[in-house]
Order: structure tokens, then sequence, then C-alpha cells
């Protein structure tokens, strides 16, 4: 064939002649050789300055140019929001906002059309962000993101001793203390809310400039049923959201949603979660113990053995997150109700 290429020097040599304002021959020899790589499946870059597209047949569906994570504290979400989407919005040309903690609110002014999020079983939840109090990254409580008012951050430094003098104590009272935002933390942040007052605080302009009360938003007891209808909506109206039991799962059915490989998105979210996941183990004895209860919710059985279950505290953290277990539980039943598959680790 006259004018199959031969080799790559040929193909660069054509780009080089097109580039360069080659006579008339050479070009018309060029343009020959453009219709062959074409036809066979290469693409040619003749502007010097100009990027490839991206050689993935995805397209990003209508109105995912921005993608907005809604982006629930403990759920999975470092992983998502600061690794799997900063890498899929460069491949993808898209726009998109993981790296702080947006409620429902925040993430719809940025992309109304393609929000997702992450679910979380809430004792684990519960559990992992009190771990987080008593660790060495507890500092970024004090952070604007995590919702906890200037009238209590004095009780937070209170925690943050309590918790490394008395683990199982702390947890019970970080549980109770009525104005922790963590109450039925998942449900808050489906509804959306009245984020803190800007003034005064570090990181990370997730703030108001009139200011909320984010653990007095709701009357969880009072208005169970309103809450948690409204939260069940809104989450029916994302664009897709994932449960943290089947993390790369999940992240493959986001990633198809939003236009991303999703092949891709779950091997690279399998290498960063199961890593984290798998050495992010609590320190006591009684944490391990408090988190196989999973094994009493639905019969699945963790990898490693955990010890005894603490059952009485589960059921107080269960009680307190009601609204919490409950959005949760319908969660589970919708994603198996999408995809044909219960939800498992």
């Amino acid at each position: 064939d006259l004018f199959s290429v031969r080799s790559l020097n040929e193909v660069e040599f054509c780009g080089a002649c097109c580039r360069l304002g080659a006579t008339s021959m050479a070009l018309r020899v060029c343009l020959c050789l453009l219709l062959c790589v074409q036809a066979a499946g290469v693409t040619l870059w003749f502007n010097a300055s100009a990027k490839p597209a991206s050689s993935s047949s995805h397209q990003v569906p209508a109105g995912c140019e921005k993608v907005a994570l809604l982006r629930i504290q403990k759920t999975g979400s470092t992983t998502m929001g600061e690794v799997i989407m900063p890498a899929m919005q460069k491949k993808y040309h898209q726009k998109a906002e993981g790296g702080v903690h947006l409620d429902y609110n925040m993430a719809k002014k940025i992309a109304p059309k393609c929000m997702v999020t992450m679910l979380r079983d809430p004792v684990e939840r519960f559990a992992s962000e009190y771990k987080m109090l008593s660790g060495p990254d507890a500092g970024g409580m004090w952070q604007d993101q995590w919702d906890v008012h200037n009238h209590d951050l004095q009780w937070l430094f209170h925690m943050l001793k309590k918790s490394k003098d008395d683990y199982i104590g702390g947890m019970r009272e970080y549980l109770h203390y009525k104005n922790n935002p963590t109450r039925n933390r998942q449900a808050l942040y489906l509804l959306g809310f009245k984020r803190l007052l800007c003034k005064g605080r570090h990181c990370c302009a997730v703030c108001d400039k009139d200011g909320g009360y984010p653990a007095k938003e709701y009357d969880w007891d009072k208005d169970h049923d309103v809450l948690l209808d409204r939260a069940k909506k809104h989450l029916l109206e994302l664009r897709a959201f994932g449960v943290a039991d089947c993390y790369a799962d999940s992240v493959e059915r986001i990633a198809e949603a939003v236009g991303w490989d999703a092949n891709e998105a779950k091997a690279l979210s399998i290498s960063v979660w199961q890593r984290k996941t798998n050495h992010s183990i609590p320190e006591s004895k009684e944490a391990l113990n408090l988190v196989a209860h999973r094994a009493a919710v639905n019969a699945t059985s963790w990898t490693q053995s955990l010890g005894e279950l603490h059952q009485d505290l589960v059921k107080e953290i269960r009680s307190q997150n009601r609204l919490d277990w409950e959005l949760y539980q319908f969660a589970l039943s919708e994603y198996e109700r999408r995809t044909g598959k219960p939800c498992r680790k």
C-alpha cells in the first residue's frame, strides 16, 4: 500500500511538514498520509500547543459539566473528593467540587443536575468520627466545615482530652451532647442547613455571612417523619449515590452516571479506599468491638475477627441517630433496586 504508515517517524514527519508549511508536493504527500492514518484510527496533532482530546469514548452527560460531591464526614468522602474526582475531572475536562464538606444547598448551587454522595452505616460513621477526635487529625474538627458552633468549641477541647483518658465514656458523652452536629449528620447534609458564621473560623470558607447553628437546625424527634421523607426525596434527586459498605461498586455506579470510565474509577477506589480501611483500625479494643456490630446488622462478616459486640453502646448510637439509620436502610434498598444486587462489603 503506497500510503500505509510504516513507522512512527513517518507520522512525525508528516505532522512536522504541515506545521512548518511545506512545499505543495510535500503537503500533498502529508495529506495523503493523514487520510491513511485517520482511517486507521490514529489522530495527528498539527498544532504544537494543542492538547490531544481524551481517547476515551465516554462522553460527559448534559448537566455534568460540573460535578458536586455532597460530602458527608466519614463516609469515604476524602477518597472520593480528593483522589477520584480530581483524577476524573482532569481526564474528562469537567469542573468538580469535592474538596470540602458541601451540604445539599451548597452542592445544588454548584451542580444542580450532577450531585453525588456516599452514605455509610451510621454506627460506623459515628465511631469513625469519634476516633478522629482522639487521633492526630483532631485539629480538623475546629474547621468551619465540621459545623461545631463557636459556643461549643470549649466543649470540643474537653472532649479531645476525655477521648484519650476514657475512650468509651467519652464516646457516650460525645454521642449525647445536645449541641453536637454529629447527630443524624447524613440526614443533616442531605436536608441542607445554614452554615456557621464565617467570622473568626479558620478554613474552609464553608460558612454563611449571617451564621447558623447546625446542631439546632432541626428537631429530629418532633419532626422525624417529615425530615426523613425530605431527606429521601433529596437523595433520589441526586445524579447518583453510593454506600461505603460496597465502596468500589458504588464508585463504579457513580462513574457511569457522570460519564467517567467506570473500570478506571473503580480500580482507583480499590487501590485507595481498601488500603486506607485496612490500615485505619481503631486503637482501642473497645472501638474494635464496637465496629464489629456489622455482623449483627445484615449477616455479612468482616474479614478480621473484631471480638465481642458492645450491644448496649451500638443501640445507643443507633437510637440517637434513628433518622440516619432509617435513611441508610432506605439507601441500601434503593441501591439494590437500581443495581439488581445487594450492597455488601
